[in-house]
């Protein structure tokens, strides 16, 4: 009988009103704290998916460059790297431009038209100076 009254006893403790409220809330902590960890989570995933992106633009672009560098190298890309900077020519050669028709219209129907100069037909400085005052 006395077993019986122990074990009555412990259940009134345990299913009690009070015991109830304080797993309750204890259980309502746990989840919040559960739930703010998942939304953590998310957001280290999504800055990580974000940081992967960007070391793999890196990567191509430090890919990109050493290719150039390397290009640079030779004295035939440096001469091609100065040639479409600066768009030079040789004293022998001729330089194309190719000049958009667009007027800003949008019409697709223009064409470009095309510009060519002698790198040899350049006036000196003194003949512009003359040209500049003659009437």
């Amino acid at each position: 009988m006395l077993e019986f009254r122990q074990k009555r006893k412990v259940r009134r403790l345990i299913y009690s009103p009070i015991t109830i409220i304080v797993l309750s809330v204890v259980v309502v902590v746990l989840a919040k704290a559960t739930w703010n960890v998942h939304v953590k989570e998310a957001e280290s995933r999504t800055y990580l998916d974000e940081a992967e992106a960007q070391l793999d633009t890196v990567s191509a672009s430090q890919s990109a460059l050493a290719a150039q560098v390397a290009g640079l190298q030779t004295p035939e890309g440096i001469e091609t790297n100065i040639r479409s900077q600066f768009l030079v020519a040789k004293p022998s050669e001729q330089v194309a431009v190719i000049v958009d028709g667009n007027d800003g219209d949008g019409d697709a129907s223009d064409t470009a038209s095309f510009v060519v100069s002698d790198a040899t037909s350049s006036p000196s400085f003194w003949e512009r100076v003359a040209n500049f005052f003659k009437f």
